[in-house]
């Protein structure tokens, strides 16, 4: 899932050749005696569909009864307009308020490619948003410089992992405000 964070403790007993590893410089010890790291590590993109298929039905299922948050952060359904294709593609995300704004992380699980979901909003910012059983369109915008750090910062403090994502990506992680439009 796009808001979700793999951290993998490693033992170094169990794993030869961790010390050389490219994602050990994003590691850390659990304690100062310890032997087991946490590292972040990408989602893999076939859990990620997997997973969000299995949100989705139960989201639409049960209004966002079940669905509706994910680890006490609230979950949206954004529905977007295919890029190539021009269907409508739905997905649940993570999301934060930011007065009447709704404000995504386009992480993709900390993979070096953006997620499907962006680019469809890159190519029509036209939405539409599901809270709960509450549907309102949007207009999708990529938020830039301070915005986006003051958005990012807010972002982090709600879920920390998108820092390690941030490390793994290979890119910057795009900012998305929502704004609800009449």
């Amino acid at each position: 899932m796009n808001g979700a964070v793999l951290k993998t403790a490693v033992s170094l007993s169990r794993y030869r050749g961790f010390e050389s590893h490219p994602l050990r410089q994003y590691c850390k010890r659990l304690n100062s005696r310890s032997v087991v790291w946490r590292c972040p590590i990408p989602v893999n993109p076939s859990l990620i569909k997997m997973v969000s298929a299995m949100h989705l039905f139960w989201y639409r299922l049960t209004g966002g009864a079940i669905g509706g948050s994910l680890a006490g952060r609230p979950v949206l359904l954004l529905t977007t307009t295919g890029r190539k294709s021009g269907r409508r593609r739905p997905t649940p995300l993570v999301y934060l308020e930011d007065g009447d704004n709704m404000v995504l992380v386009a992480s993709n699980g900390g993979n070096p490619r953006h997620p499907v979901w962006w680019l469809n909003l890159e190519r029509n910012p036209e939405a539409e948003v599901q809270v709960r059983s509450e549907r309102r369109r949007v207009k999708g915008e990529k938020a830039e410089g301070e915005e986006r750090e003051r958005l990012w910062r807010l972002a982090v403090e709600m879920y920390s992992g998108y820092e390690g994502y941030q490390k793994t990506a290979n890119r910057e992680i795009p900012v998305v405000v929502l704004q609800p439009q009449s």
